[in-house]
């Protein structure tokens, strides 16, 4: 029988997402990956997103997705939506 895909509350990134910040990021994406196959990350109060964080998305966005999940960024502010399109992760956006 398949596993069915369970759905975690949002994981809110606030400010800016860059190196200093991208261990922590890491940590509650995994946490949260122990119980869920569908993640979304509410980044209506995230600044800006640099390339370490982006990397970090990434992978558990393939990790997710070779489970039968998603991963999926809701609300990004303009500067996060066009760095993500520019990076080619446009399919991380919902």
């Amino acid at each position: 029988m398949a596993e069915q895909a369970t759905t975690s509350p949002p994981i809110a990134l606030k400010g800016g997402a860059d190196l200093s910040q991208v261990q922590g990021i890491y940590e509650q994406i995994s946490n949260t990956m122990r119980d869920s196959t569908d993640i979304t990350i509410d980044c209506s109060e995230l600044d800006f997103i640099d390339g370490s964080t982006l990397q970090v998305l990434l992978a558990a966005k393939a990790a997710l997705t070779s489970a039968g999940g998603s991963l999926k960024l809701a609300d990004p502010p303009y500067e996060v939506e066009s760095l993500l399109q520019t990076a080619g992760a446009a399919d991380l956006l919902q």
